[in-house]
């Protein structure tokens, strides 16, 4: 074992399992400055070494787009948690474009939870301005007609958000387009529940 690769192991179980700065408080409550010193050559050498950094980002990447999941389904989201549903957002997408295997439908997912995270906080400006790079990516990349249905979702809500209505049903109709060529089920399904989802909100929009 490479001697930073204790210090690898140490920052990913942390990334993998820590949920707040108060898990952490032990090791720094326990880490005198003899400790500390080695510690730090360890972590730089960590990131000089390239295999290193890209387990690290790697890491990072799946644990932060995680983590803003569990901000999507929380009910009763803080406004503390919508700022750190945004954070995390923001970070997987920059560990995944710091990644050697990043590939436009791995950006194309990126820019659709950060625009998702956006349309949740009520924010239409940036949600419309990631839903516009994951569109431009899903069709630069060619992607599937599931992630190009996600792509066009995410405009439709950003739309509807912004009181675009017309383009929101625009959207909303190639969204529904793309979805009659997914032939996975799950991906039916689930594409097929958002589209609902905001037809339903777009009728709601109409008889107000």
């Amino acid at each position: 074992m490479r001697p930073w690769s204790v210090v690898l192991v140490l920052i990913l179980v942390i990334a993998s399992s820590c949920d707040s700065p108060s898990e952490t408080a032990p090791l720094a409550e326990t880490s005198d400055a003899s400790e500390a010193i080695p510690m730090l050559d360890a972590v730089k050498e960590v990131f000089a070494d390239p295999q290193g950094r890209q387990l690290i980002h790697e890491v990072f990447a799946a644990n932060c787009f995680n983590k803003c999941w569990t901000f999507f389904d929380k009910a009763d989201r803080t406004d503390e948690d919508t700022e750190d549903m945004l954070l995390v957002a923001q970070t997987s997408l920059w560990h995944w474009k710091q990644r050697t295997d990043c590939e436009p439908v791995n950006l194309s997912v990126g820019y659709w939870q950060i625009s998702r995270a956006y349309a949740l906080a009520e924010n239409a400006p940036m949600a419309l301005q990631f839903a516009r790079k994951c569109l431009a990516v899903s069709e630069s990349g060619k992607l599937s007609p599931f992630f190009l249905g996600y792509a066009h979702e995410a405009l439709a809500r950003a739309d509807l958000l912004a009181g675009n209505t017309a383009a929101a049903k625009g959207h909303l109709a190639d969204a529904q387009q793309q979805l009659a060529a997914v032939a996975n089920k799950d991906e039916i399904q689930l594409l097929g529940a958002d589209l609902t989802d905001l037809d339903n909100a777009l009728a709601d929009d109409a008889t107000e």
